[in-house]
């Protein structure tokens, strides 16, 4: 019988052929089947009848319509008689204007607007009145949008409450505008994160500051997870986006750390307080410099998965960096994490060396008692027996190791079950435990024969 592995399938130094025979190539996690999504069917909206004067005055010649699930403008309008006698407007965006309305007004949300919460509180919700300036299909495009809700500002003027763009009160424009506000900067990284030059960045080495991620070329339109580092501290924060627009994920950041600051300085803590503390504490010591990248494409994922591989990928920078992590805990962060600690405490203890014995040094001649081959994994430029030792030695979860190994955008990680035309390293070390394996491959396909 012709086998095509009395030659050894993976040379010295060479790409690795994908005629390997090998299951069939499935994604590292479960794709959700499409979901076909319930779109609205748009009406032409109903002009609203109970506008006040006082809002009219403010946007002359201006229809107000009832809010749809569609995009468009909104305006939320704060009368005068209950608001210490100056009438105010506040106007916002959103792709859904009748749900963005609805969790405007949630508790959760004012929190986090503490200049709104103070109207709603002394307006009293039930004086204030919500109304679409304008909505459709038509603003589905969310520059469209911000573009509108831009001139519907500018035309409200003195009377807009909106903190971005009231070109008519620039003292509270920006939360950047306080002089004790410290500005965050953000750089993109160009070195690899593990990269030791002999420099230290602030008084700390790079030894001590340096991670084990990529740094992944940007793409358009393609969900990622992202980190972004202090390079005073080495303390980093891990999230994910919809889109790998990283800049704008990071304008987000920045916008956000100036706002909590601010606010501090008012003495009032908002919903994103609990986010930014510990990035906001760094920044008060002088580590202000940041540096950000992508580290993982999460193309294939649902929105839900995508929050999944978020949160084991922070479970994983916990086990793995301690402190160092900027992201709170949360339950799904804590059950992740149990497991991570449960699974290294499961392969630290063994009541058998030959259990553990690696596959490349067994005896050939017991191979006929194998009902399977557990393939090795070689994860930057070193050997392990299999994906759950690589997940051990490396405090990243099996999962994660599987996933690296099937995809392209990461070439130092090589799983031999399917190896995907990646090159192995000519490691004299990993080239002389895989050419015993490779013995022992070719042992266990001519029993699957004999």
């Amino acid at each position: 019988m012709n086998n095509s592995y009395n030659n050894s399938p993976f040379e010295n130094g060479n790409i690795l052929p994908n005629t390997y025979s090998s299951p069939r190539i499935r994604a590292p996690y479960r794709i959700s089947k499409p979901v076909a999504k319930k779109v609205e069917n748009f009406t032409f909206p109903k002009k609203a009848s109970d506008v006040p004067q006082e809002l009219r005055d403010i946007l002359p010649s201006q229809d107000f319509f009832e809010p749809q699930y569609v995009p468009g403008i909104f305006v939320i309008f704060f009368p005068s008689t209950t608001s210490g006698g100056r009438k105010t407007v506040y106007i916002g965006q959103s792709v859904k204007v009748k749900r963005e309305i609805a969790e405007t007004k949630t508790p959760r949300s004012l929190s986090n607007r503490p200049y709104l919460k103070a109207l709603f509180d002394n307006t009293g919700m039930s004086n204030v009145k919500f109304y679409t300036l304008s909505q459709g299909p038509e603003l589905a495009d969310r520059t469209v949008r911000l573009r509108e809700e831009t001139q519907f500002i500018q035309k409200a003027g003195i009377y807009a409450a909106n903190i971005a763009g009231n070109i008519h009160n620039p003292s509270i424009t920006r939360f950047k505008s306080n002089p004790n506000v410290i500005n965050p900067v953000l750089h993109k990284r160009e070195k690899p994160w593990n990269s030791v030059n002999g420099k230290c960045i602030n008084g700390t080495s790079e030894t001590q500051i340096s991670l084990h991620y990529p740094i992944l070329p940007e793409k358009p339109s393609e969900s990622c997870l992202y980190l972004f580092r202090n390079n005073k501290t080495g303390s980093f924060y891990i999230g994910q986006s919809a889109n790998s627009h990283i800049i704008d994920r990071i304008n987000k950041h920045k916008s956000n750390i100036r706002k909590v600051q601010f606010w501090e300085l008012e003495g009032k803590k908002i919903g994103e307080s609990v986010i930014y503390d510990k990035i906001i504490s760094d920044i008060k010591k002088g580590g202000k410099e940041f540096e950000y990248s992508i580290i993982e494409y999460c193309d294939q994922l649902t929105r839900t998965e995508r929050l999944q591989r978020e949160h084991q990928v922070i479970a994983e920078a916990i086990l793995k960096y301690g402190n160092r992590v900027y992201n709170n805990l949360n339950k799904q962060i804590r059950q992740n994490l149990l497991q991570l600690r449960q699974l290294e405490k499961t392969y630290s203890i063994s009541t058998s060396k030959e259990i553990l014995l690696p596959y490349y040094e067994r005896n050939l001649s017991q191979v006929v008692k194998y009902k399977r081959i557990v393939y090795p994994v070689i994860a930057n430029n070193k050997y392990y027996d299999s994906l759950s030792q690589a997940a051990i030695d490396l405090k990243i979860s099996r999962e994660t190791i599987k996933s690296y190994c099937l995809s392209n955008s990461f070439p130092h990680f090589i799983w031999l079950q399917t190896p995907l035309n990646k090159k192995i390293p000519s490691i004299s070390e990993v080239q002389s435990k895989l050419d015993k394996f490779n013995k022992l491959l070719d042992a266990f396909k001519k029993k699957d024969v004999t």
